[in-house]
């Protein structure tokens, strides 16, 4: 089986439809998001109509539970949390109720996904550094698993110590643990504008880790005419 497996789209219409097209591309069988699908960019009607009318898993991100229940899920600027409100204005009571049905947390035969690290103790820890997942690795059962929240491509392993690795084509070592950062579709934080993504093909056990260019002006557009803040809407271009 053939997994597209992305996360944090982020109301990015323009870079979801093209990832989308890309994995299509690259004929894999199944879909799953790792949640964050609302919040920050201008189209989160159109980017939950799309995944509503596809065969995709879904796990929720705290921007979704935020937008949802008007909670404390996002700790951030006041910048981003004015879109959060535009988003709420937006989205329908179908739409919510759409974003309430998802889990925490997923799972097909050969892995395990989740939006944030399953830090129990640290509830939406980002996965930036060994630490991080050494943290995360107290928690995974599985041999393999995928998140996402940090917007970042990174992959960790534990042998002996929690170390990471370089992100490439990687064959996973079912004898140890894995986790992997899909990167962002919509809101990419490593100084890279394209759109992040990763492919696992469970039965060669590979993973490719993709990025896919997309048409930021447009999204950027999209986000001056619902009247965000300039300097989230200038970040979008160059990956921050």
């Amino acid at each position: 089986m053939k997994y597209a497996i992305f996360s944090d789209i982020h109301s990015n219409l323009e870079a979801l439809a093209a990832v989308l097209k890309d994995a299509r591309e690259r004929r894999v069988d199944a879909y799953i998001c790792l949640g964050d699908i609302v919040g920050i960019g201008a189209s989160p009607i159109e980017c939950i109509e799309i995944l509503r009318n596809m065969n995709v898993s879904v796990v929720h991100g705290d921007y979704d539970l935020e937008v949802c229940d008007q909670g404390s899920q996002v700790k951030t600027s006041n910048r981003i949390q004015e879109t959060l409100v535009w988003t709420r204005n937006q989205v329908s009571g179908s739409d919510i109720d759409w974003i309430r049905s998802h889990r925490r947390e997923g799972s097909e035969k050969h892995f395990r996904y989740v939006h944030a690290s399953l830090n129990q103790i640290a509830p939406w820890q980002r996965l930036i550094a060994p630490m991080d997942a050494s943290e995360h690795f107290d928690f995974q059962r599985e041999s393999l698993c995928f998140v996402g929240h940090s917007h970042l491509q990174k992959i960790f392993q534990l042998d002996a110590i929690s170390e990471e690795l370089p992100f490439q084509n990687v064959i996973p070592n079912k004898k140890v643990k894995t986790v992997v950062s899909v990167g962002s579709v919509g809101r990419p934080q490593d100084n890279i504008s394209d759109a992040a993504y990763v492919i696992y093909d469970s039965n060669q056990n590979i993973l490719w880790p993709l990025r896919v260019p997309y048409d930021v002006r447009s999204a950027q557009l999209k986000m001056k005419s619902a009247g965000f803040d300039i300097e989230l809407i200038r970040s979008l271009a160059v990956g921050r």
